[in-house]
């Protein structure tokens, strides 16, 4: 539903009311803000820690279900470094952090100076908790 800016009706579509409020959030951040302030206050009103704690864990399994669902199982990001010092950076990132990357030929909109653009890509982490 989230990859299609679809929502079932219930929490889900107050957290994509507020995406366009707050666009630096990911959808899933959201959901799982409100949906923990049910669980808190669920635990609150019926006075009992256990419905909230068991409220608590089937909440962090749907919200990483949907964070997979939503990301993909393999999913990675792509940074573009465009500094004044491109081989300082350039050997840090491959001998320090054992990484590769591609350097792109760029040229300043504003200044028309050529500059080298790094170029990584990082796989996000597989763990799952």
């Amino acid at each position: 539903m989230f990859r299609s800016d679809a929502s079932t009706g219930g929490t889900d579509l107050i957290a994509l009311i507020l995406i366009k409020k707050f666009p630096n959030f990911k959808v899933i951040n959201l959901l799982s803000g409100l949906d923990g302030t049910i669980v808190i206050a669920s635990g609150i009103v019926n006075n009992s820690i256990e419905t909230a704690l068991y409220s608590g864990i089937d909440l962090l399994v749907i919200v990483k279900i949907a964070d997979i669902i939503v990301e993909g199982f393999n999913s990675s990001r792509a940074f573009y470094i465009i500094s004044d010092q491109p081989e300082k950076v350039r050997t840090a990132i491959t001998g320090e952090l054992n990484r590769g990357l591609t350097i792109l030929d760029g040229k300043g909109g504003y200044t028309k100076t050529s500059k080298e653009i790094l170029l990584v890509v990082v796989t996000k982490n597989k763990s799952y908790f």
